[in-house]
């Protein structure tokens, strides 16, 4: 089977971009045929696989009103991309397109061309895109669901794209236009989702199209475990931002017996700094981004790793990558992580937000190294069994035949 894998990024910016690097090699490793499509990047890796590449565009760094126009237009339906997807298809003939980040960059019109050529389209759901038009579900601090049934005006009057108005109403507008005026995904033949909660939110939220459930994996064979040893501390990896519950970090560490390190970068940064800085919190280490076998040896040190989010957490990869290295993890009570951890068994879980429910699990990691241990044992397990490849390719083929009999 040849499969066309689609991601507006081809170097490691998030999750989704990690996704379908792993899943291609995994198909790859099976037998199967892969060909790319994404935009051009100074950061982009080096693949001997066939590659195709839209020009580069960075909405942040947009200067004068002509330019910002035409970002915007191609934001809604870019011409360009959807002359490359014609000219792929008719290269590469694949069986079916893997879609995974696509919006702004790409937009859905890459869709009609497969529709045509009757390619189906699986797309993978890495985020709440198809109902929020900022992609979050989260506004003012805190989970947001105004913008359901396709009230996408919502977006304007509280300005949930970045605290600006033109930001918004262009987030709306995309929205309605691709939602309500074209229905763009009609072309999709299936929507895949890494985490239950998503895959019940977006029904909740007036989204009508039926969403599978297939969990990320994780090959565990290169992520080597080992013991935590006698460092009493815990670590939180990612990026640094308001809706990742940093702040609620802060308070939780506050006098706490241990250390804890905030690794990575982003626009929290500063204020996290200076609020670790003005309360005194002599045992919080900020370190900025880290390479990953720098990352993953701080990993394998730590007692347990902590993702405190407030915002609903799709299916962090955070987790799946811990758990492969052998470190049990603290995971707030929102989204989907608490289908990742088994609660006294390969972590804790705490109530979002709670500081104090969040510094009674850290005081239990830093407390029972002998608990810790076996619970990272249990944690490894599940990143080979419940997590592992195998079961994650047994259910894509089994969409994938699916919906190539439908075609």
């Amino acid at each position: 089977m040849k499969i066309l894998l689609v991601n507006k990024f081809f170097f490691l910016n998030g999750g989704s971009e990690a996704c379908m690097f792993d899943g291609a090699r995994l198909l790859k490793e099976r037998g199967h045929g892969v060909a790319f499509l994404s935009m051009a990047h100074p950061r982009n890796i080096v693949t001997d696989d066939p590659a195709y590449f839209v020009s580069h565009v960075d909405f942040n760094e947009l200067r004068g009103p002509v330019t910002k126009a035409r970002a915007a237009a191609r934001m809604l339906w870019s011409r360009e991309a959807k002359a490359l997807m014609e000219e792929v298809i008719r290269k590469e003939r694949p069986d079916i397109a893997l879609l995974h980040n696509v919006y702004h960059q790409l937009s859905p019109s890459i869709l009609s061309p497969l529709e045509r050529h009757r390619v189906p389209a699986l797309m993978v759901l890495h985020d709440y895109k198809m109902v929020c038009p900022v992609y979050t579900l989260f506004s003012g601090g805190r989970p947001c669901e105004l913008c359901s049934n396709r009230r996408f005006s919502r977006c304007v009057s509280k300005r949930c794209s970045r605290g600006s108005f033109t930001g918004s109403l262009m987030a709306a507008t995309e929205m309605t236009l691709h939602h309500r005026v074209f229905d763009a995904y009609r072309a999709v033949t299936a929507f895949i989702s890494p985490s239950r909660f998503l895959a019940d939110k977006l029904p909740q939220m007036g989204f009508s199209r039926p969403v599978h459930h297939i969990p990320n994996f994780i090959d565990a064979r290169n992520l080597r475990p080992q013991p935590a040893g006698e460092e009493r501390s815990v670590l939180y990896f990612g990026r640094l931002t308001r809706e990742k519950g940093l702040r609620t970090l802060l308070e939780a560490v506050d006098g706490l017996p241990g250390t804890c390190h905030v690794i990575g970068d982003g626009p929290s940064a500063c204020e996290l700094r200076r609020m670790a800085s003005e309360r005194h919190l002599e045992n919080v280490v900020f370190t900025g981004h880290l390479p990953f076998d720098e990352l993953a040896n701080r990993v394998r040190r730590a007692r347990a790793v902590v993702l405190p989010s407030e915002w609903y957490e799709n299916a962090p990869r955070s987790v799946l990558e811990a758990f492969a290295l052998g470190k049990p993890v603290i995971g707030a009570r929102r989204g989907g992580i608490p289908e990742l951890i088994e609660d006294g068994v390969t972590g804790w879980t705490f109530e979002a937000g709670d500081a104090a429910d969040l510094r009674r699990a850290l005081v239990l990691a830093l407390s029972n190294a002998d608990k810790v241990e076996a619970m990272g044992r249990n944690a490894r397990r599940s990143a080979e069994q419940r997590f592992g490849p195998d079961l994650y390719y047994e259910r894509l083929m089994a969409i994938c035949r699916t919906a190539l009999e439908g075609r």
